[in-house]
């Protein structure tokens, strides 16, 4: 059992090996001001409108 306080390092999902450290770096791109949506996809962040998601979005 683990003490109270203490965390597990994360895995690698790739490589299976454990990292202490994750960094994601953001999008030149894709990584927009005044965004109000961020994602995460492997390393990478992005910062969009979230318009763009809801306009194409049927409830």
């Amino acid at each position: 059992m683990m003490q109270q306080g203490t965390k597990r390092p994360r895995v690698n999902d790739y490589t299976g090996e454990h990292s202490k450290t994750a960094v994601a770096a953001r999008s030149e791109k894709f990584y927009m001001p005044g965004g109000d949506l961020i994602v995460q996809a492997e390393n990478t962040l992005y910062c969009l409108h979230s318009y763009h998601f809801t306009r194409a979005t049927s409830f």
